[in-house]
């Protein structure tokens, strides 16, 4: 099983969240992360992107200020960050700053981001928030963790079947 946390933001209005976002996920909780500019390497953008996120089990979205203005564009980075999230089936919790506002008509094929259970981030309860956070990942994947025991479970179950029905 995976466990990156990959990491999206607009770099204009959110690369300051999503750095602290980042050092506080990595520092306190030793959490495995992605963010583009402390990890990408070189050659092609999107490859690199796609790589990365295939080491990952959870999309961070840090929704700041006109953060999705650009996503009805099909190769607006965001958008294709958001799209490859979606097709992996990624865990996605946005993370909404104190000026984000969600745009009044969604672009084609992200309308159910709206749908994800968001964190808003306000400075004074910046605390609170990485508790929440925390709390978020570690609920994601206990759920992984409980599927992935089932299916060996009934794997096994299966077997053990078959075995006393051969016999």
């Amino acid at each position: 099983m995976a466990q990156g946390i990959f990491i999206s933001y607009r770099r204009d209005t959110g690369s300051t969240m999503a750095r602290m976002i980042y050092d506080r996920l990595r520092l306190e909780k030793k959490y495995q992360c992605f963010l583009d500019v402390e990890k990408l390497n070189a050659g092609n953008f999107r490859d690199n992107i796609a790589s990365e996120m295939s080491k990952c089990d959870i999309f961070l979205l840090v929704l700041s200020k006109n953060a999705l203005n650009r996503c009805s564009n099909p190769s607006d980075n965001v958008r294709q960050e958001i799209e490859a999230a979606l097709e992996k089936n990624l865990a996605i919790i946005p993370i909404m700053a104190e000026d984000f506002v969600w745009p009044e008509t969604m672009p084609a094929g992200l309308e159910n981001i709206q749908n994800f259970n968001a964190i808003p981030y306000v400075q004074v309860y910046s605390e609170q928030f990485f508790e929440r956070l925390y709390s978020f990942i570690d609920t994601v994947r206990a759920e992984e963790r409980a599927k992935e025991n089932a299916i060996v479970l009934s794997d096994s179950s299966d077997t053990l079947i078959a075995a006393s029905i051969d016999e």
